[in-house]
């Protein structure tokens, strides 16, 4: 994911909880349960996290982000909280 998709995903994000998505039947709700980071998850060595889910009937999931996915999360996470208490 490069830069620019994370930018137009940030576009898309809410302001507050009224403005949140309301997600309707055709979402299944997961629950996260473990997150592990591989310091040299990737071929060129960088660091993955695998996210573990499951739903309400026990299925499990996973999912693979990138550290520098959950690292540009992270930072623009924190400059929404500090927005926030301005």
């Amino acid at each position: 994911m490069n830069q620019n998709m994370i930018s137009n995903a940030l576009s898309i994000s809410s302001k507050s909880i009224e403005d949140s998505p309301n997600y309707d039947d055709s979402w299944t709700m997961l629950k996260m349960t473990n997150a592990i980071i591989t310091k040299r998850g990737t071929e060129g060595g960088k660091p993955t996290v695998d996210i573990q889910l499951f739903d309400e009937d026990g299925n499990k999931y996973i999912m693979m982000a990138t550290g520098a996915i959950m690292m540009a999360l992270s930072v623009m996470i924190d400059a929404e909280a500090k927005r926030g208490m301005t």
